[in-house]
């Protein structure tokens, strides 16, 4: 499911950052693998964290390879670059995947919660206001959904 949601009145930072994810997503995967002790870290930490069979949302997805990793009983990503979204519903057709910016409203409400796992790999660095999006997220949970967050220090 490739849905489009990105907003008309984007900021001209968030119009680059689309620019540079849409020219980077057809190399993404071959630059994972390149990359593959950093990445696959990174992956075995997760599905330490995250069991097999929950509700999952991945917000900024990429390519939808760690989301397919964590075998989700439903999967669900979202990343700014409709590039990126083409690439994860070709290689994953049954995971859901939507283009648009997490940082607006309708965005997130364009997705059928609630999750048991919200995941932000990588992303949070890019977000304008941290604090509006993890609000935003409540939407989507339940009493006991959690929120995993990782980027690289």
């Amino acid at each position: 499911m490739n849905k489009v949601r990105i907003n008309p009145t984007a900021t001209e930072r968030e119009a680059q950052a689309l620019d540079l994810w849409d020219r980077l997503a057809p190399d993404r995967d071959r630059w994972i693998d390149r990359y593959s002790f950093f990445h696959g870290h990174d992956q075995r930490y997760m599905k330490f964290l995250i069991p097999e069979g929950l509700r999952v949302l991945e917000l900024g997805c990429g390519t939808g390879r760690l989301l397919d990793a964590l075998k989700p009983s439903r999967g669900v990503g979202i990343d700014l670059s409709p590039k990126m979204i083409e690439i994860a519903a070709r290689n994953y057709p049954d995971l859901e995947f939507h283009a648009g910016n997490i940082e607006h409203a309708d965005t997130l409400r364009g997705v059928k919660g609630p999750f048991d796992i919200i995941v932000l790999s990588d992303t949070i660095g890019f977000l304008d206001d941290c604090e509006s999006t993890l609000a935003a997220l409540h939407q989507l949970c339940q009493p006991d959904t959690r929120i995993v967050i990782a980027y690289h220090n």
